[in-house]
């Protein structure tokens, strides 16, 4: 070990806390890839058994064949293995085979054995070929793949910018030290090189440590998923079940973008140190500009921190390096707390969209006159141990005109995929009187209403859509129609809500029709004057969340059954039950990694404003003896602390919107629905930066106060 790597390692040794900081954030980093590639196989591999216990473990399937046939189509040397099951025609059978090297020619080889066996037909498991790489993969897979590499993706993004600001930090602590070995006859090389060789001394605990740690994430989360997956497999005879892969590509996919991630950060900071001249490093003015003309700072500023925080922009505004080092991490932990949130949210919103239709456990469908809905009502809630959720809806014919439909609902229509005609149906739904006047007045001598103007999930070209269909208008109005299309009655639309009432269970909203809410009083008057032509039409639906369903549902019965009316009581708490833990899992794979994420960006902010501070020690003890008190000293650090935040969140905030806006485009072929800001994310994130910030500039001036004055004058770093 040459002098310059000893220095290196003495420099590490001497620096233990920034040292571990950075250490933790490439173990973190580490343990993050190697966790994302051990889910995509694990999720694969549960894809993969899934299939072979609902379809069998076979490549390729031939129909009514001799049992004699099915042995000589099995002795055929491209074949593995294969099962046999009894067909229809007597005498016949069935036979499935596995494939010995499948490959992308596989169709060329089942061709030619049904062409010359003559059999009747067969049949190719392409999910399990897909699975198995031999075809290119499904829907989900392919899924699956693209937010395993998005997450790697944004893993290494962050993991550069944040471990390249450490090595950054840890060239500024050496720098006297380079000036002083070039002096002595260093070369360019040897010092780029020592930077390097730190790098490699880090990857060196932290891979290690990294792929342990990725390997226990991947099975506790594995084990909390596979017990949130109980219920699920109670209705797939346990097909869903998630294993730990101990690949041997998983921790050589960790280590090499690992490797890479920790290549291209230490490689600015190793040429900026090689470049820095013997000079401007021993006299460390390579990052303050001093400038021809005075710095000008702001009024305000001036107004508000008076000397202190003049002399504080001044400052920042000269030592232009090491701010942006602060800056730039604080933006990278903006960027990714904002963006994976929205992840996480489009993520969720799919499933919801796709399976959160089912939030209660029991469906109670009655129909009849307005005297025996109050009666159900008031039976069903007699009921102990159960929460009811009453929901009213009548069916009229109206007259929709063309042009107040959107261009995304013309464009459906057009392919008669929805059921907006020029007759079309109009859904007149009940909500409360309070909850109609949230959004607008009820009116006096007409049939008010509130358009609900989303179609809700439903299905399109094979995914989940949701979008609004009709362009509002206060004011329009829509005709209550007969069977013979005769016009009942007008009803004015007052005011639109986007989104579905909560009174309103999901699984009962039609999107395919004109929904207008109206108030309570309104639908009851309609009831009751229609109620000779609608008796048995007016649909009332009953909700109802219960601990025991199963007993509900037989006392629900019972108790109805005297009405003498159609009534349906349905147990839908199984699909409930795997909708929870879909939606937990999911919560709980996207919440976790922005914790992850997280994590590393805070450890790489603590470690360099931590470090930052320790590195400007001299500085503040010239202040200090300058005659600067505490009070001042404060007041300085609170203005840069606001400024590091501040300008943190200007920067990160847009960038972390638009990759938000972006992930939601790149998410729409799973699922489509407006685009919702990151309100929530943005708040946390604004709190959290101008926390972060303040406390750790006040845990760095509390660990300066224990060094004197004269020792800090004396020395330029710890």
């Amino acid at each position: 070990m040459n002098i310059i790597h000893k220095l290196t390692l003495r420099h590490l040794r001497r620096n233990l806390g920034r040292t571990a900081m950075t250490v933790v954030g490439i173990m973190l980093s580490v343990a993050m890839v190697c966790a994302v590639a051990g889910f995509t196989l694990s999720m694969r591999e549960m894809l993969r058994e899934s299939i072979i216990a609902s379809r069998g473990d076979y490549h390729v399937a031939f129909f009514e064949v001799t049992p004699e046939t099915a042995a000589q189509i099995a002795e055929q040397p491209v074949f593995e293995t294969y099962f046999t099951r009894e067909s229809d025609t007597e005498g016949l059978v069935s036979v499935y085979l596995r494939l010995a090297n499948p490959d992308k020619h596989y169709m060329e080889i089942v061709n030619d054995i049904s062409n010359s066996y003559a059999t009747q037909g067969h049949s190719i498991n392409t999910e399990l070929l897909a699975l198995e790489d031999v075809i290119a993969q499904d829907r989900v897979m392919k899924t699956i793949l693209i937010l395993g590499t998005i997450a790697i993706l944004i893993i290494v993004a962050g993991s550069v910018i944040v471990i390249a600001n450490a090595f950054y930090i840890s060239a500024q602590e050496r720098v006297r030290q380079f000036g002083l070995l070039k002096s002595a006859g260093a070369t360019k090389s040897q010092i780029g090189r020592s930077i390097l060789f730190e790098a490699f001394l880090l990857a060196v605990f932290a891979i290690p440590l990294g792929i342990a740690l990725g390997f226990a994430i991947q099975w506790a989360v594995l084990a909390l998923t596979n017990g949130l997956l109980t219920e699920l497999n109670e209705l797939n005879s346990n097909a869903i079940h998630f294993r730990v892969t101990f690949d041997p590509i998983i921790p050589l996919i960790s280590t090499g973008i690992a490797a890479l991630t920790l290549l291209i950060s230490a490689w600015g900071p190793a040429r900026r140190a090689a470049k820095t001249s013997a000079i401007d490093a021993v006299r460390q003015t390579k990052d303050i500009r001093n400038h021809s003309k005075p710095l000008k700072t702001s009024r305000l500023i001036q107004m508000l921190f008076g000397f202190e925080g003049t002399l504080a922009a001044k400052s920042l505004k000269r030592s232009r390096g090491k701010y942006r080092a602060t800056v730039l991490s604080l933006v990278v932990s903006v960027v990714l707390f904002v963006s994976m949130s929205s992840f996480v949210w489009v993520l969720n919103k799919s499933v919801d969209m796709e399976y959160g239709q089912y939030d209660f456990e029991v469906l109670v469908s009655v129909s009849g006159g307005l005297d025996t809905l109050d009666e159900a009502d008031r039976l069903l809630r007699s009921l102990p141990n159960a929460d009811i959720t009453r929901m009213q809806r009548m069916m009229f014919h109206t007259s929709v005109d063309m042009n107040t439909l959107t261009e995304r609902a013309l464009a459906v229509y057009e392919q008669n995929l929805m059921s907006y005609a020029e007759f079309g149906y109009l859904s007149l739904i009940s909500v409360p009187d309070d909850v109609f006047l949230q959004h607008a007045p009820i009116p006096q001598g007409n049939i008010g209403g509130i358009l609900v103007n989303t179609t809700g999930s439903i299905r399109e070209n094979g995914k989940t859509v949701e979008y609004a269909p009709f362009i509002f208008e206060p004011g329009m109005a829509f005709p209550l129609l007969d069977y013979e299309s005769n016009i009942m009655d007008m009803i004015t639309v007052e005011a639109q809500t986007k989104e579905i009432p909560k009174n309103i269970p999901s699984i009962l909203f039609v999107g395919q029709t004109l929904n207008l809410l109206v108030a309570e009083t309104a639908y009851r008057d309609v009831c009751r004057l229609l109620e000779e032509a609608y008796i048995g039409g007016i649909y009332t639906a009953f909700a109802v969340t219960t601990n025991n369903p199963e007993a509900f549902c037989t006392a629900a019965r019972e108790i109805l059954s005297p009405l003498g009316t159609f009534t349906f009581v349905q147990d839908i708490s199984q699909m409930t039950r795997m909708t929870r833990s879909i939606t937990q899992i999911i919560s709980l794979f996207g919440y976790g990694f922005i914790a992850m994420l997280s994590l590393i960006a805070v450890t790489s902010v603590i470690a360099t404003i931590s470090t930052g501070m320790a590195l400007r020690r001299r500085e503040f003890a010239m202040l200090y003896s300058a005659g600067m008190t505490s009070a001042g000293m404060k007041k300085m650090l609170n203005l840069e602390s606001f400024l590091y935040g501040l300008k943190s969140l200007a920067i990160g905030l847009p960038i972390g919107w638009g990759l938000s806006y972006l992930i939601h485009l790149g998410m729409s072929n799973m699922a489509e629905f407006a685009y919702q800001p990151p309100w929530s994310a943005t708040l946390i994130s604004v709190a959290a930066v101008l926390l972060l910030t303040f406390s750790t500039m006040r845990y760095g001036k509390h660990k300066l106060n224990k060094v004197s004055i004269i020792e800090a004058l004396r020395n330029e770093t710890a």
